[in-house]
């Protein structure tokens, strides 16, 4: 079975909701990380974001931690349909083509 670019990318975004989980317990004593989109955005990148987009090579740290930021807000402001990483990563795709 082929994976599909917007399917790879939710399954990392996933994978990093788990990895973040595992932060905000052990390193941050279960205190809700204010910063987590920086946090997301740099693990994103540094297990292999930019390997699923074509156009990604350019997308850094400080950009990407924005565009969650705003996906986060967008999401949670409206009535969005489908789970978080799906809805993320169609922005994701849409931001860098």
């Amino acid at each position: 079975m082929e994976t599909t670019q917007e399917s790879a990318i939710a399954a990392l975004l996933r994978e990093t909701e788990a990895a973040h989980g595992a932060y905000e317990t052990d390193v941050l004593g279960g205190v809700f990380d204010e910063d987590w989109a920086a946090w997301y955005a740099k693990y994103l990148l540094d297990h292999g974001l930019r390997d699923h987009l074509p156009r990604g090579r350019s997308l850094d740290v400080e950009t990407l931690t924005a565009m969650l930021a705003r996906f986060a807000a967008d999401y949670e402001g409206e009535e969005t349909t489908g789970p978080w990483p799906d809805v993320y990563a169609r922005g994701i795709i849409a931001a860098v083509a």
